[in-house]
């Protein structure tokens, strides 16, 4: 609704104006906003450009990633550029339909997942150096990353999911 109708800034992000709502849009959508509840829809309320209607969310979430990963070591810094091209065969075959949870068991080089189809516990993508952390972001259930180089070798990420708590204030 906010893309169809708004006209504020903010209608190309769902009408997520995020932390920035206070003192932003009058005492009024504020003092509706303080008596409501997470969840509640306010208004409409009149401000000095028209009026508002809003929902209340939570100003931050936690975000969870469950996801499986297919690990490749590098050995030394020889081989770095077959283990970069494995890598993308993998996800070559992937990409065919080849089944990750599958691939996973048998290739990768990861001795705590690899056995689960390299299913990784639940974890907040912040937790994961930043090649990682960073890839996360854009992938949506069952995509596969590119394969990306870390420091301690090359992994092609599949989501499983990614689930958010809300936390903090409104």
């Amino acid at each position: 609704l906010a893309l169809t109708y708004s006209d504020d800034w903010s209608k190309n992000n769902g009408g997520s104006v995020g932390a920035y709502w206070q003192n932003r849009f009058g005492k009024p959508f504020e003092e509706a906003v303080q008596k409501g509840k997470i969840g509640d829809i306010v208004g409409p309320v009149q401000f000095r450009d028209g009026f508002l209607v809003a929902k209340i969310e939570p100003a931050e979430f936690d975000t969870a990633v469950e996801a499986r990963h297919i690990f490749l070591a590098f050995a030394g810094n020889k081989g770095r550029e077959a283990v970069l091209a494995r890598a993308a065969a993998l996800k070559a075959e992937i990409a065919n339909g080849a089944d990750f949870t599958e691939l996973a068991r048998k290739v990768s080089q990861d001795p705590l997942t690899s056995e689960n189809g390299g299913l990784w516990e639940p974890f907040k993508a912040s937790d994961r150096v930043p090649q990682i952390a960073s890839a996360l972001e854009s992938l949506q259930p069952g995509q596969v990353t590119d394969p990306i180089a870390t420091p301690y070798g090359v992994h092609l990420i599949q989501l499983v999911k990614r689930s958010r708590t809300p936390k903090g204030t409104k």
